[in-house]
């Protein structure tokens, strides 16, 4: 079972905290103005994906129709999915020996909001 991460944003801040666990978040202050859980997953670089991050998506395969482009990472219908044609996010989307993907976390939309 894998763990539940989350990072929290205070009110009057502008920056999210470290990951922090389900047990931290149960005694985290009560000025909490933005919470994100963790996808699980991590990108290219190994760095955690979060539920609001902006990642950069490229195919890596060359094909007719070579695609660079942003996306956002949300929760939707039980899964981490991409704004990127509803493109549900899991490990096998992640291992690029595999797959055709390159995903990169690049910001995100609380922190970063003009990369959209």
């Amino acid at each position: 079972m894998r763990e539940i991460r989350f990072k929290i944003m205070l009110e009057g801040n502008t920056r999210f905290t470290l990951p922090i666990d389900w047990y931290d978040l149960q005694v985290a202050p009560k000025n909490i103005k933005e919470i994100i859980q963790s996808s699980g997953l991590k990108d290219k670089n190994g760095i955690e994906i979060f539920e609001g991050d902006i990642v950069s998506l490229k195919s890596q395969f060359e094909t007719d129709d070579q695609i660079d482009t942003k996306a956002t990472v949300n929760f939707s219908d039980g899964s981490f999915r991409l704004d990127f044609h509803a493109m549900i996010l899991n490990r096998a989307v992640l291992e690029y020996t595999k797959s055709n993907w390159l995903i990169e976390v690049i910001g995100n939309i609380y922190e970063n909001p003009r990369i959209t």
